[in-house]
């Protein structure tokens, strides 16, 4: 069996998405940081592959909910490293597109300095970063930020019931935890219907508009993880299956630990009251319903969890996940070891729901009713990756045969940051990778403000044979030279030949970085430092990048002042 392909490749983690009966195909977003535009917004089709199987194929990237103008209200150019949007989920309510997400790791000071009002940052404390963005098309423009005052932690979810009510759910850090990394799961209803037209927005005026929605209720605790010691239960989402309602939750952070849990409440009359009676969720016996842990580190997909679910009109279930991809890599040490270079990226998932034959007594003991008045129900999930059923066509990404920076670029997702200023990128999403540099020409492998490596191919006319001088700049906390490691920063010129061409070569294997000139190697390292296992704080994978080449850029297009 073949690995699975990821479906949207690179640096995209948090999958969220609906079937969007509109368009009759699947909307899907995932987080994006500190990098602009963010959230990205990807369509695909359902419909039999070239196997004739059923999945989802032809993906496009159709927009961003978050432009320059929303990055400026969010403050994306004060947060940290691997700070800014998290974990988002998507769903159409009231005829409109909502996006629930998280803003975080502003730096205040910084923001204050640069001109933002007091008032503005007590709107985002008093939210804890928790926004909503609105629209009535997919395209846009997306209104808001709405700064949900109540709202405590990360990874909001919205879930309306079918009595019509919504409910705001999400993660938060126990305020006396019994361990380390110990959450809880939390929910309140939230009114967003008076979000949806524009006069009944809450807001103040000048520069720095406030627009405001607040949750009806505190935040009720609903679940702590699955069993005692486990940590960081979060990216909750809840759907409802009949007189069920289903919770999903990762659980062990987002590395090799990362798995997905399922749980369900009784709830015929609706979660408030099925809320009331104290006695909460039962967790699915087979937890976790999806890992891959179990396979161990060699495993070329791991990490895996982050789950969103849902129905095609077929009645077929399917979820989309985060995992990473680990490539081969010859370590310097006698042993091999597998390496990450592209982030999170999001992977398909089957669903099959079947019921369990213990779990209905223990529930109902549980639930402190008998079994007999359980109606019909649909049991639990069975929940697979994707192996070998996606197609080329399935999944965004090139092709891996790119040959020049402007093919590398060419109808890719670029986005800029300005923790690198002058620069644009696209994410790396596939290995090996071998670049034609032009005079005048950089190349820069970014993951982030402190690990790069950037190689400056001069602008002077070059001659075959004349001595030719390139820049290299090496920063990471880990750079190997001659087997040795060291932390520093190192700069480079490397003189070579030039060639008749007026080019150099970037060669990226996967284990070495190298510059080439007429077929020969001029210069080589491991590319350890670059990689997720050398970067255990980062939350981005790496991305090629290229000088800007628009009139304006991300700082000047930003003016806090």
């Amino acid at each position: 069996m073949q690995n699975p392909s990821p479906v949207f490749a690179g640096m995209n983690p948090d999958p969220t998405w609906i079937w969007d009966s509109d368009f009759s195909s699947a909307v899907a977003l995932t987080s994006s940081f500190e990098f602009v535009p963010g959230l990205p917004i990807y369509k695909g089709e359902y419909r039999a592959n070239s196997e004739g199987q059923m999945s989802f194929c032809n993906w496009q990237l159709v927009g961003h909910a978050v432009d320059v103008e929303m990055a400026r209200a969010l403050l994306l150019d004060f947060v940290g490293e691997s700070g800014g949007l998290y974990a988002p989920t998507i769903r159409k309510l009231y005829g409109h597109y909502v996006i629930a997400c998280t803003v975080a790791r502003i730096d205040e000071s910084q923001a204050l300095a640069s001109g933002v009002p007091e008032s503005y940052l007590e709107e985002i404390r008093k939210s804890q970063g928790n926004f909503i963005l609105v629209s009535a098309e997919l395209s846009g423009p997306w209104n808001g930020p709405f700064w949900v005052t109540g709202a405590g932690g990360i990874d909001p979810d919205l879930f309306q019931d079918q009595d019509g009510a919504i409910w705001w759910t999400q993660t938060r850090l126990r305020d006396a935890p019994e361990w380390s990394g110990q959450t809880e799961i939390v929910t309140a209803p939230i009114d967003l219907e008076k979000l949806m037209a524009p006069q009944h927005w809450t807001f103040e005026d000048g520069k720095w508009p406030i627009y405001k929605a607040e949750l009806a209720s505190p935040l009720e605790k609903i679940w702590t993880g699955f069993g005692e010691f486990a940590v960081w239960a979060e990216a909750p989402h809840l759907f409802r299956i009949g007189d069920w309602i289903y919770l999903f939750t990762a659980e062990g952070g987002t590395s090799f630990e990362h798995s997905e849990m399922c749980m369900r409440i009784y709830a015929p009359a609706g979660l408030a009251q099925a809320l009331s009676n104290r006695r909460g969720f039962y967790p699915n016996p087979a937890n976790p319903v999806l890992t891959r842990r179990d396979l161990g580190r060699n495993d070329p997909i791991q990490n895996l969890g982050h789950v969103d679910i849902l129905q095609t009109p077929d009645g077929q279930w399917w979820a989309l996940a985060l995992a990473v991809r680990k490539d081969q890599f010859a370590a310097i040490v006698n042993r091999d070891v597998r390496l990450n270079f592209y982030g999170r990226e999001t992977f398909l998932v089957a669903i099959e729901w079947q019921r369990s034959l213990a779990a209905p007594d223990r529930e109902a003991y549980f639930l402190g009713v008998s079994p007999s008045s359980f109606p019909d129900e649909e049991g639990w999930p069975i929940l697979s990756l994707c192996e070998g059923l996606e197609t080329d066509e399935c999944s965004i990404g090139h092709d891996g045969q790119s040959k020049t920076i402007e093919n590398l670029f060419r109808g890719r997702d670029i986005i800029t940051s300005r923790k690198m200023e002058g620069f644009e990128f696209v994410r790396l999403d596939s290995l090996p990778l071998k670049i034609i540099l032009k005079s005048g020409e950089v190349f820069c492998v970014y993951r982030n403000q402190e690990v790069l490596f950037k190689l400056v191919f001069p602008g002077y006319p070059i001659e075959h044979g004349k001595p030719l001088v390139v820049d290299i700049e090496i920063s990471g906390s880990i750079y190997f030279e001659n087997g040795r490691p060291e932390k520093s920063q190192k700069k480079k010129k490397i003189v070579m030949s030039g060639n008749s061409e007026g080019q150099i070569e970037v060669s990226w294997e996967g284990g070495l970085l190298s510059l080439l000139s007429n077929g020969s190697c001029v210069f080589s390292f491991p590319d350890f430092f670059l990689s997720d296992e050398a970067n255990p704080a980062s939350f981005t994978g790496c991305f090629i990048g290229r000088k800007v080449r628009s009139s304006k850029s991300f700082n000047q297009l930003i003016n806090y002042n």
